[in-house]
């Protein structure tokens, strides 16, 4: 069984309004001191099936090529904060419904588990307690969802 975790973020030259909203919703918080933020979408997909697949679903299913760029299984190596948020088990992944069943209609038939998820990639100096007010009054709904920091 392999594991694939794929980010969907938007090109340096293309408009990321969810990218510059969180921000200023970040500094509306009163946390001047975030620099910038990147969004990315997040998928992980799980089960038996290749890296050349996974790279079809990617580019037919996934992206949109003239805005956005993938990455798979690659962590950043840039400095800053990650934090990424799920649905809880249990709760409904929309989304994840929709790319199972994009993937068996592209007649890839393969028993594979679908998650989705938000990755917010910050940059600047903020304490922990800081990055966790972010991440519970900005970025996620605690009821539902769940998020890592990883930094």
């Amino acid at each position: 069984m392999s594991n694939y975790k794929i980010l969907i973020e938007h090109k340096d030259n293309a408009l990321d309004a969810e990218s510059k909203g969180t921000l200023k919703d970040i500094i509306d918080l009163g946390l001047k001191t975030v620099k910038s933020i990147k969004v990315s979408q997040i998928y992980e997909i799980s089960g038996d099936i290749s890296l050349h697949e996974i790279e079809e679903i990617s580019n037919d299913l996934l992206v949109d090529p003239i805005t956005q760029k993938i990455t798979i299984n690659s962590d950043s190596k840039e400095s800053g904060i990650a934090i990424e948020v799920y649905y809880k088990s249990g709760v409904t992944d929309a989304v994840a419904d929709t790319v199972h069943i994009g993937i068996k209609d592209m007649n890839i038939d393969k028993d594979v588990k679908v998650r989705t998820g938000k990755r917010y990639f910050l940059k600047g100096k903020l304490s922990s307690t800081n990055v966790k007010n972010i991440a519970e009054k900005i970025l996620s709904n605690t009821v539902v969802q769940e998020y890592v920091i990883r930094q």
